[in-house]
């Protein structure tokens, strides 16, 4: 069936025969719900549909089709939003709430707007092999509002300039593939449940990901702000980048799944500029480990007193001298490197080059062994600070012998009287 223009108080468009499928090729307006029923279909090829509340299903056949940006994308403009088929592709013009959504097996469900914010109410129903697509347009934002989690296989979450969830609360994602997008002045919070792979993603102010499982990737992951990965067990990492503020990388948040590593892929490149940069593992358990791997780039630098790496386990870095390492090269110029009470394992051939300038370098593997935390052979560490370090001792009773220990290391540096 071909729909021509239409307006009434309410309308309800059924095409219910088998097979039977509807062509939208102009606009169709109704001042309260609009509602779209079709067996097969729903194609356009010009025209808006707008009303109150719109639904839109079509139970053996697509909603638009695939994950086509325009031309084949059925158009709305409307508040309030359902949208039902074997794949779904859909366009709003401005502001839109997803009440309720669904696609099918192997299908892709994706919705966009011009420029306004995408509300989820209700999240998507999908089955294996769908991918999920949310794009904001414009300065507009993604809001989740319910405990309902977005579940593909592949989800990808994008914003122009707008913020993708919030920090209080983050898009709820599940799924094998993950993306996250935005830009300028916007930030993106987003909690995944399980393991992760993350591909190209990135956002104009603060980037913030956590996993219930391992995150894995051999994407670029980048923030103009601060940036910050945590999960509660493995994380492995190629490329992140805080262009202007701290970067932190979190594993082993839940020790109840065991062992966990945190790894900086071959030839990874990590970057704080204008933060600090931390490598943090909070798992204690035997068997977990900070590994650095073969010719990585580590770098934080700040023209202010930030600036510092730090390596550690548990939930606070404590600063111990520690030994030197074989296969180790250092460079302080008015910096800081200390290794902590077990010292770090540094593999060769290729020397391991730690430079600290003005900076602080700090490692501590307590309460493992010293095959905690290992440079892989290669790597670069470099601490470019405009101030001397501040180290915060970890308190000031002078019986015990930890302490005494790195206040003499401090002297001893010059950075204590």
């Amino acid at each position: 069936n071909t729909l021509n223009p239409t307006a009434a108080n309410s309308l309800v468009l059924n095409s219910s025969s088998p097979g039977s499928g509807i062509l939208l090729n102009a606009n169709i307006t109704s001042n309260g719900d609009l509602v779209l029923l079709s067996n097969a279909t729903i194609a356009r090829s010009s025209g808006v549909l707008s009303g109150t509340s719109i639904s839109i299903t079509s139970t053996n056949g697509s909603v638009g089709s695939g994950l086509a940006r325009s031309g084949t994308n059925v158009f709305v403009n409307t508040p309030l939003l359902q949208v039902h088929g074997h794949g779904a592709a859909v366009t709003a013009s401005g502001s839109v709430a997803l009440q309720n959504a669904s696609a099918g097996n192997a299908a892709s469900f994706s919705l966009s707007t011009v420029n306004g914010n995408i509300t989820v109410n209700a999240a998507p129903t999908q089955t294996t092999g769908t991918t999920l697509k949310l794009s904001a347009g414009g300065s507009g934002n993604i809001v989740h509002n319910t405990a309902q989690t977005l579940t593909a296989t592949s989800i990808e979450l994008e914003s122009g300039t707008g913020n993708i969830g919030a920090l209080a609360t983050p898009i709820l994602t599940s799924s094998t593939n993950l993306k996250a997008n935005t830009s300028f002045n916007g930030s993106a919070y987003v909690a995944a449940t399980g393991d992760v792979n993350i591909g190209d993603s990135s956002a104009g102010s603060a980037f913030v990901l956590s996993s219930s499982g391992s995150i894995n990737s051999s994407s670029d992951i980048r923030s103009s702000g601060s940036l910050s990965l945590s999960s509660d067990k493995n994380l492995d990492i190629l490329y992140a980048i805080a262009l202007n503020g701290s970067l932190t990388l979190t594993a082993g948040l839940n020790p109840a799944l065991g062992a966990a590593q945190l790894h900086i892929k071959p030839n990874g490149i990590i970057l704080a500029s204008q933060g600090d940069l931390l490598l943090n593992n909070r798992n204690t358990t035997n068997g977990s480990t900070i590994l650095i791997d073969s010719n990585s780039v580590l770098t934080a630098f700040s023209t202010t007193n930030l600036g510092q790496v730090r390596v550690f386990f548990g939930n606070t870095f404590v600063p111990s001298a520690g030994s030197t390492p074989a296969n180790v090269t250092e460079t302080k110029i008015g910096g800081l490197i200390l290794y902590g009470n077990t010292t770090i394992k540094a593999n060769g051939p290729v020397t391991n080059n730690l430079i600290a300038v003005n900076g602080l370098i700090g490692f501590n593997t307590d309460p493992l062994s010293s095959n905690a935390i290992v440079l892989n052979g290669g790597t670069v560490i470099a601490s470019l600070s405009g101030q001397a370090p501040k180290v915060q001792l970890r308190s000031l009773d002078l019986s015990d012998a930890n302490v005494v220990s790195e206040i003499q290391t401090l002297q001893q540096n010059g950075y204590v009287g």
